[in-house]
């Protein structure tokens, strides 16, 4: 990489230093000798304001995708969860342990714990899960009532006060409760995406369909709580997945030694205690029940929606990065645009305003080429930016590739960056004395 910057900043440097020496070689003796510049300065203003259109038509479409990204990220961050985020605090732990390739045992860990829990005072509610919100699911097949295919959901084995802890809102029927136990009926809740997606809205409650190989009754329907992308379906970053719970209770052996080999479990804890306080008291009871069983981490919601959207974030930040060093380097172009021309018109100027013309009328006539040049960078690199929008659709959520808002912003900033440029130049112009032109002349 050092090596391939040193190369490229040769060739750039020797590429660009070559153009003014070119230029230098061609110099007109007659115009040199009689002091007339018009010609000559005419040739240096085109190919610096060809490099600066150039440099302003390359900006505009990184801009925009800059803005376009940071649209995407903010739109996913500020998605509703689907569930009170607030005083929860998760912790991970890895159950792929000869000591509990049981269902039986898994579930007496959790039962254990979490009645330990709940003797901790300022526990309101504990929980254990297979995933959590933010998370990707594991994906299962499932065949609806009346179908003979099966086709792929998410799924997720959970303790019966796992809805309480997250304030998931039930919609229809009954949450989970020691009675789904490994000698009852199969049962399973699905959430309001599931109904949308699989059922077209039909009534979910009763109906029975096959999880994997066993039959399993729809017994509730809860809100949708935001998950990372599924694996299958066209969803985003985050979306309201498709989701199956089922009691953790009622799992099988063979499964939990399959889901356990690829996925940690969790607990999930809402509190009203401080966050160090918790974790000492998650710490304490685990040991309790389990001294060989350790916390792998300990993560609030939005630590876990942070994790989630670590892409965005990043591609986001990357692009925005990129694109302030090309505004800035933009703006020290067309500065430099600004400043060669007023040097070249400096006599000119100060005749016209001689003659009568106003200082403002002398800024105009000395600015106006410059914009000329700007405003074609930005139309050019305008129409270049719908074919990078297009590439860049995959990346983008909330917001269209041909944002208005985000076009009329960029184009809006370059101008104003343009303005800033010019504040230097002008001055010189409004401080120009006629008088001492003349003389000069």
């Amino acid at each position: 990489m050092l090596l391939a910057t040193l190369v490229l900043t040769l060739i750039a440097g020797i590429g660009f230093g070559l153009v003014p020496a070119w230029q230098a070689s061609h110099v007109d003796l007659r115009s040199a000798q009689t002091g007339s510049r018009t010609v000559s300065g005419r040739k240096r203003f085109v190919s610096l304001g060809t490099l600066v259109g150039g440099q302003v038509a390359l900006t505009v479409p990184l801009l925009i995708a800059a803005g376009l990204l940071l649209h995407t990220f903010l739109y996913l961050w500020n998605i509703q969860p689907g569930f009170d985020p607030n005083h929860v605090l998760t912790a991970r732990f890895s159950l792929q342990d000869s000591r509990y390739a049981t269902s039986q045992k898994v579930n007496q860990l959790f039962d254990q714990v979490i009645a330990r829990l709940h003797e901790t005072p300022g526990i309101e509610a504990a929980a254990a899960s297979l995933t959590l919100p933010y998370q990707r699911g594991l994906n299962i097949g499932v065949q609806l009532p009346g179908a003979t295919q099966y086709k792929t959901t998410n799924n997720v084995y959970v303790t019966p006060e796992f809805f309480a802890a997250l304030r998931i809102p039930l919609l229809q029927g009954r949450e989970f409760s020691a009675g789904d136990s490994a000698n009852s009926a199969k049962v399973a809740i699905v959430n309001q995406a599931f109904v949308h997606f699989f059922l077209k809205d039909q009534r979910a409650l009763g109906q029975v369909m096959r999880l994997g190989r066993d039959p399993v009754e729809i017994v509730g329907v809860v809100g949708d709580v935001m998950e990372r992308r599924a694996g299958w379906g066209n969803f985003g970053p985050i979306a309201q997945v498709p989701n199956v719970f089922v009691p953790a209770a009622q799992t099988s052996d063979a499964f939990l030694q399959m889901v356990h080999t690829w996925y940690p479990s969790n607990w999930i804890i809402r509190s009203s205690m401080p966050d160090r306080q918790l974790i000492a008291a998650i710490e304490n009871v685990t040991r309790s029940v389990d001294p060989m069983l350790p916390m792998a981490d300990f993560r609030s919601i939005n630590d876990l929606k942070a994790e989630s959207l670590t892409f965005q974030r990043f591609l986001a930040a990357l692009v925005n990065a990129l694109a302030i060093l090309a505004a800035l380097l933009t703006t020290l172009g067309i500065y430099g645009l600004i400043a060669n021309l007023v040097s070249e018109r400096t006599k000119e100027l100060g005749i016209r305003m001689a003659l009568g013309s106003t200082a403002a009328g002398a800024v105009g006539i000395a600015l106006r080429p410059a914009l000329q040049w700007v405003l074609a960078g930005v139309a050019v690199g305008s129409a270049a930016s719908f074919g990078l929008e297009r590439l860049l659709k995959s990346f983008l959520w909330g917001v269209q590739p041909g944002d208005p808002v985000t076009l009329v912003a960029v184009a809006g900033g370059l101008l104003i960056a343009t303005a800033i440029a010019s504040l230097a130049p002008a001055s010189r112009i409004v401080r120009l004395n006629p008088a001492d032109t003349l003389r000069s002349e």
